[in-house]
């Protein structure tokens, strides 16, 4: 290989590297805006729930008093 293909290979793999990382950054704030539009939605969804008190995770379990004779 003589200097020229050295450095043209130097050039592209730095222009590669570049576009990587802009790719990466931009995917990343792709995600991170998606993900806080759900969190938004859900958040506004079962803001009535929240009003109400009511429980949305967790378990529960429904006893109900038997007559006895």
């Amino acid at each position: 290989m003589n200097l020229a293909q050295r450095l043209l290979g130097a050039f592209l793999g730095v222009l590669f590297l570049i576009a990587v990382l802009i790719f990466a950054s931009l995917a990343l704030g792709v995600l991170l805006a998606a993900g806080l539009a759900v969190w938004g939605w859900l958040w506004w969804r079962t803001r009535a729930l929240r009003r109400e008190g009511r429980v949305i995770e967790g378990e529960f379990r429904e006893e109900t008093r038997r007559l006895r004779l």
